[in-house]
């Protein structure tokens, strides 16, 4: 299942072209700002219907153009996806999907780069971010049950914010809490799953609020009137990451925050492969820049060890071991052109 073919039009700085890639290694070389980044954001595009770097796709059309056109091939589907200012249009197999969450069950995507360590380090909106996206690919129905919850939320936010109709909170509250606990159950159990053995730091998942959460919602329900929005809910969840009993981002270097975040991608991607079977693609953008080579060497080798498909961008071939070069194809990025490498097969 890992992706055979991707056609690309119109993308970033990117030149037309259709590419074959290698079932297990891809590297990616050029000089910075050749494209080689904009080669990922592609394959990120195309796999989940979002990109790691903007949450506009619009930014993603060339400039000039009215749209761009991905298209992509694997052993059992193909998908095409264009998409401009008034133009969208997914397509799997032939059929128009009209939901982006339809094309990102099929393979997951994640990427490691120089944001990374903001799993650690950023708001507690990107950790959650990062669990809901882990769930999803483990749980077939979490996906379903998080979209009921955020309507229910949101609801209930509409009315607090108008300050008006109050009644009605009598009628959400319930439904709220109910689908609070069926996304907290499938959190916990994945996170339990991932967090399973012990790695040198302790890592807590804080729901966001009490236990006993329909007495917390009426106990709030005065405040949560005056301020116009649910100070407490399962969209306040976060990731608390600590060592030695400190917060990681006061004790830790920028290093090993890079390498706790790196491992806990890493433990993520073996965990949906191992529960699911579902095929994962690894985007590696530039890792030489913020680890050694031996560090880098032990991440190629364990996630290819998982059967997983990586895409690995460096400066040159230096970036890469020999082994990953003769088991793996290569690409050159320049200009925004990209050709195969002879380099690799």
């Amino acid at each position: 299942m890992a992706l055979q073919q991707i056609r690309i039009a119109n993308f970033r700085n990117l030149k037309d072209v259709t590419l074959d890639f290698n079932p297990n290694i891809n590297l990616i070389t050029g000089q910075n700002a050749a494209g080689k980044t904009s080669l990922l954001e592609a394959l990120s595009v195309i796999v989940q219907g979002k990109s790691f770097r903007t949450r506009k796709l619009i930014q993603c059309v060339t400039r000039g153009q009215e749209s761009f056109l991905l298209f992509a091939r694997n052993n059992n589907h193909g998908c095409g996806f264009r998409y401009g200012k008034n133009h969208r249009e997914l397509r799997i197999d032939g059929k128009n999907i009209h939901r982006i969450r339809d094309l990102a069950r099929i393979t997951a995507v994640m990427a490691i780069d120089h944001q990374t360590t903001e799993l650690v380090t950023g708001s507690p909106a990107i950790r959650r971010q990062f669990i809901d996206w882990l769930v999803f690919h483990v749980k077939p129905s979490y996906a379903d049950q998080w979209s009921q919850a955020q309507y229910i939320l949101k609801q209930r936010n509409a009315i607090l914010r108008q300050g008006t109709n109050l009644d009605l909170l009598d009628y959400w509250d319930p439904l709220l809490v109910e689908h609070t606990k069926r996304i907290q159950k499938e959190r916990r159990s994945v996170l339990s799953d991932l967090l399973s053995d012990d790695f040198g730091y302790r890592i807590e998942y804080k729901q966001g609020f009490d236990d006993e959460y329909a007495r917390q919602l009426i106990k709030d329900r005065d405040q949560d009137i005056r301020q116009g929005y649910t100070r407490h809910s399962f969209a306040r969840a976060d990731l608390k990451i600590t060592k030695k009993n400190q917060p990681v981002i006061e004790c830790c270097s920028r290093g090993q925050l890079k390498a706790l975040s790196i491992e806990i991608k890493s433990r993520s991607a073996e965990l949906i492969r191992r529960k699911t079977q579902k095929p994962c693609i690894v985007l590696i953008d530039d890792l030489q820049a913020e680890l050694d080579r031996e560090n880098c060497t032990r991440l190629y080798q364990r996630l290819i060890s998982l059967g997983l498909q990586i895409f690995v961008t460096g400066l040159s071939h230096a970036a890469f071991t020999d082994a990953m070069i003769e088991g793996g194809r290569m690409f050159h990025v320049e200009h925004g052109m990209i050709r195969p490498d002879p380099v690799g097969r």
